[in-house]
């Protein structure tokens, strides 16, 4: 899944005019758009993929608008079983707030479970490399893609540039430390993780010409 981006020499629409506001602003309503269709959960896949596919656009300087943001969200969701895929990520995520009360020993159900810490240790790891992946295949997808193919190449991607990998998880990090210091700040992070993935992404198109 190869790609050649543009470089620039377009007119960049920012998202909700935030043009007046420079980058910043931009950053700051992409991450508040990606928030809000991350609510209901299960459409966390679908609104990772608009949010890169929106900053994709903006940083190429390409027109790029709130419908056009929504019409990757739908595109996203119904193709190709994206939903079936959508499902897989909310069981994650559902994982892993089961995975956080068993490190932090608050057990499930106000059980404490005999090698709850060995087993929140194993789940994170798994988490980590999930939840790689999904950045990954989020910064890779495209209207004409097939999920299943781009979740394969997302995997291969992310063993064979482990440096990018490494990145992303750091991003995640820093916006875990980032709510740990202010829990408001939950808001920002799916859109930061957009940035983080598509950063990465970049990075390793540059490299690899």
């Amino acid at each position: 899944m190869a790609r050649k981006r543009p470089v620039g020499g377009g007119q960049a629409r920012p998202l909700f005019g935030a043009g007046s506001l420079g980058l910043l602003g931009e950053m700051l309503l992409v991450c508040l758009a990606v928030a809000v269709l991350c609510v209901p959960v299960v459409t966390v896949l679908p609104a990772l993929t608009a949010g890169c596919r929106h900053l994709n656009r903006f940083v190429d300087g390409e027109e790029t608008t709130f419908r056009w943001l929504l019409r990757d969200f739908w595109q996203a969701w119904s193709k190709s079983l994206g939903w079936l895929w959508s499902l897989g990520v909310a069981a994650l995520a559902l994982l892993a707030v089961v995975d956080l009360l068993l490190a932090t020993g608050n057990g499930v159900i106000g059980l404490e479970l005999p090698g709850a810490r060995l087993v929140a240790a194993v789940a994170a790891a798994v988490l980590a490399v999930a939840f790689v992946v999904v950045l990954w295949a989020a910064s890779l997808w495209e209207p004409a893609a097939r999920w299943r193919e781009v979740i394969r190449v997302a995997a291969l991607q992310a063993m064979a540039d482990w440096r990018g990998s490494v990145l992303i998880l750091v991003g995640f990090l820093a916006s875990a430390v980032l709510v740990w210091m202010l829990p408001a700040m939950v808001i920002l992070c799916p859109g930061l993780w957009c940035f983080a993935a598509v950063a990465t992404d970049r990075r390793h198109q540059a490299t690899a010409q």
